[in-house]
């Protein structure tokens, strides 16, 4: 993962219940957002610009995840990271719609422990956690961000 936000910007969200866990890390930085399906804006002749801000996330999961759990794991790590885009209303840098993340998003989830969970999902509470935790994480990177260039995003949501 390659990253132009400073490491000492990293975002800690640590949640837990009971015997299941998540800690996500997250760098926020959004100078090219995108929505999904835009335009492309480079291609394989051309270099990549030089000033690209990416939103990458680990995510440490306990009890650990079969193979096929740990994609879930990244669809809702993803849907927390829209959720906190579309509420702090960050546009899409080459189009007039919501961002949906930028064109250098990465998602990492690291599976924690001998046990393997083979499903949860968003009605369970491994999944809940994962989700809170990478929305947690995107949500106060952007605050973050907005503070040091000045207003911080408002929410229209609200946590629960």
């Amino acid at each position: 993962m390659a990253t132009a936000v400073a490491m000492n910007s990293v975002i800690h969200t640590p949640l837990s219940a009971g015997n299941v866990g998540v800690n996500c890390f997250a760098t926020v930085g959004c100078g090219n957002a995108l929505s999904v399906g835009d335009p492309a804006s480079v291609t394989l002749e051309e270099p990549v610009p030089s000033r690209l801000h990416t939103i990458n996330m680990t995510l440490t999961v306990q009890p650990g995840l079969t193979d096929e759990a740990m994609v879930e794991a990244i669809q809702i790590a993803t849907e927390g990271r829209v959720r906190a885009l579309y509420e702090a209303g960050i546009q899409s840098s080459l189009s007039t719609l919501t961002a949906t993340g930028t064109g250098t998003d990465c998602i990492a989830v690291v599976s924690l422990g001998g046990e393997r969970e083979r499903y949860y999902g968003k009605h369970t509470q491994l999944g809940e956690l994962i989700g809170r935790a990478a929305y947690f994480a995107v949500r106060n990177g952007l605050a973050q961000a907005s503070n040091k260039n000045g207003a911080a995003p408002q929410s229209k949501f609200h946590d629960r």
